[in-house]
């Protein structure tokens, strides 16, 4: 868990509240989110590409009296199939993003814990 000052723009904008000057951050729980985040995306761009309109399955049932409706719906469905892929490749950089972020906390940690190891080290004393 690592404990981190808000900024002061952060403090300043109350987006953390008004008493709130910390806040918690636990890598692991990032990484498991950012998993989830991904998968989730993953599987809504798959959804968005399995409802894709088949124009040549409804050509049977509008026929051509129905070509104008058909190639109206092909368009609506279309462009909100391509809302939902988009949302969906958003979430997977989202899910990205966050496994980063866990792995900057990490990374920043360990070398702040290393830095402070050897400034805090007593050298050896020679006879």
């Amino acid at each position: 868990m690592f404990r981190r000052e808000a900024s002061a723009s952060v403090r300043r904008h109350g987006l953390l509240g008004a008493q709130v000057g910390e806040f918690d951050v636990d890598p692991h729980v990032l990484t498991r989110g950012g998993a989830a985040v991904e998968g989730l995306g993953t599987e809504l761009r798959a959804q968005a590409a399995r409802g894709e309109f088949d124009t040549a399955a409804m050509t049977s049932v509008f026929g051509l009296i129905g070509s104008d409706f058909m190639a109206l719906a092909s368009t609506v469905t279309s462009t909100h199939y391509d809302q939902v892929a988009y949302v969906g490749v958003d979430l997977v950089n989202l899910g990205a993003a966050l496994s980063r972020a866990a792995g900057s906390y990490v990374d920043t940690d360990a070398e702040g814990a290393q830095r402070l190891n050897l400034a805090t080290s007593i050298p050896e004393q020679r006879v």
